[in-house]
């Protein structure tokens, strides 16, 4: 999936605001690369009559993760932010007014994940 799709999908649910992190689990293929999967269930701002739908993302070629998570409340919004050449999907952490970075990602976040790609999978 193209990333400018994946921000797209973010946008549509408001980077899953008020949504519902139900799941946050790795996966490892069989050569032992590792890919991490985030279940959300989220309202789509984009459609009418108050639409929620699970949407997952998973985030492959994992280099970095942190995931002191349990099921929760998403009130920070889960954000997609462009590393160089990876990208980062972060959950947690709320930056104030600091850019957001590698390094503040590191200080501020209680989960997220590094990786080459991210593809997002909406159910309808």
């Amino acid at each position: 999936m193209d990333l400018n799709e994946a921000e797209k999908i973010f946008e549509q649910y408001c980077g899953f605001d008020d949504g519902l992190l139900k799941a946050f689990e790795y996966v490892f293929s069989e050569e032992g690369a590792c890919s991490v999967k985030l279940e959300l269930y989220a309202e789509n701002y984009s459609l009418d009559a108050n639409v929620w739908r699970r949407v997952d993302v998973c985030v492959r070629g994992v280099s970095e993760v942190r995931s002191t998570v349990i099921p929760i409340v998403i009130n920070s919004k889960v954000k997609l932010v462009r590393l160089g050449g990876e990208v980062c999907l972060e959950v947690s952490g709320d930056f104030g007014h600091e850019p957001m970075s590698i390094e503040n990602i590191r200080k501020y976040s209680f989960c997220y994940v590094v990786g080459r790609s991210v593809e997002v999978m909406e159910h309808v």
